[in-house]
Parts: structure tokens; sequence; C-alpha cells
């Protein structure tokens, strides 16, 4: 399920969204990966059409 909160959309129309992961259970985990898990990425190419027909009013 896709959530319109989870993402943003750049001015390219490229989907934006945190990274999973980081929320809770973390005390084994190296301080890289949280570093890592704490920046944001963009979704997959393939998946950018499924996201504009799922979140129509983002544009």
């Amino acid at each position: 399920m896709v959530f319109p909160d989870s993402y943003d959309v750049t001015g390219r129309g490229k989907f934006k969204r945190a990274r999973p992961g980081k929320a809770h259970l973390n005390t084994g985990v190296p301080r890289a990966r949280l570093v890592r898990l704490g920046k944001t990425t963009y979704s997959h190419r393939t998946q950018r059409n499924m996201l504009k027909k799922l979140l129509p009013y983002a544009f």
C-alpha cells in the first residue's frame, strides 16, 4: 500500500522517500548503517508509473 505522506515529488517528477528500518530495535546495528538509513532515497524508475497512478494529486 502506498501512503501519500511517504513520498515527495521532485521538480523532475521523481519520488523521494525515506529509507525504512530505523525506527526501533537498532542496538546491534552498526553506526554506518544507521547513518545510511537516515538519509533519503529515490524510488526506482520502474515504480514511477505505478506511483503516478496511485498518487494522482501529487503533481
